[in-house]
């Protein structure tokens, strides 16, 4: 297995803080996670971000983590311990335990997004069929090898430049008041303008697939304005056809080995 080092190449810890601020001040009745939940999820996202960002997927936001989930260290086996991984718990897709029951046993309702190993499949996928079978629970595979597959899917998307970001810093989903479609086109433009904008004019990336129609109204404009090379994807979750969803993998696919 490829071992890999955890680099804080991108230190914007004002920025966060700051960003942090201003939608709490601008949203103070609205449920949120705590600052270092959020400071947990860039931690996890870092760790797996390439040396070169060829491909920058540019997602919504994480989904809500309570303090107290936050607080448990994931119970790593010793092989991915000594790699260095943060070990605190956040609802992630870059975080093994989200949705792996025997890092983080503690936790009763741990679902993870399979949706977006789906996508990091496809991505990673340089075949003609995708396959993801190996790293799905209904995949029929083992906890230990599922968790073993993530962990190389993980690296091969490192190692081929594709990393994924969130446009929000504080989640749009889980067990939060249920909020309006114009308050999160809101949050997104905040994160955006106070941290967003400036992470992607650092990463310089070659191209961006942004996932979600209400991501693409917010940061399109901006990204045009930016002279980057950019396409719009649907949400995982959209109600489509399973014809279509094959496509949009398909798309994926190709967007993330073009040359």
């Amino acid at each position: 297995m490829v071992r890999v080092h955890y680099r804080p190449v991108i230190n914007m810890e004002y920025n966060i803080e700051n960003t942090y601020d201003i939608i709490r001040n601008q949203y103070p009745d609205i449920t949120i996670d705590c600052l270092k939940v959020v400071k947990d999820v860039i931690q996890h996202r870092n760790f797996w971000k390439p040396d070169k960002v060829k491909t920058l997927l540019l997602a919504e936001s994480h989904v809500y983590t309570p303090g107290e989930e936050n607080q448990i260290l994931l119970q790593y086996p010793h092989f991915i311990k000594e790699q260095g991984l943060p070990q605190d718990y956040v609802r992630l897709v870059y975080c093994l335990g989200y949705g792996e029951q025997d890092l983080a046993p503690s936790i009763a309702d741990n679902p993870g997004t399979w949706q977006y190993w789906k996508i990091f499949a496809a991505c990673a996928s340089s075949g003609r069929d995708i396959d993801f079978s190996n790293v799905l629970k209904k995949g029929r595979i083992n906890s230990r090898d599922r968790i073993i597959n993530k962990l190389l899917l993980l690296e091969k998307l490192k190692s081929k430049g594709i990393w994924l970001v969130d446009c929000c810093i504080i989640s749009l989903a889980g067990n939060v008041e249920r909020r309006t479609s114009k308050e999160k086109r809101e949050l997104i433009r905040l994160s955006w303008e106070n941290y967003i904008k400036s992470l992607v004019k650092i990463v310089e990336p070659e191209k961006i697939i942004v996932i979600g129609n209400r991501v693409g109204r917010v940061v399109g404009e901006h990204l045009r304005a930016m002279n980057r090379e950019f396409m719009i994807l649907p949400q995982p979750q959209a109600r489509l056809s399973a014809a279509e969803h094959r496509k949009i993998l398909e798309t994926y696919q190709e967007i993330c080995n073009r040359s």
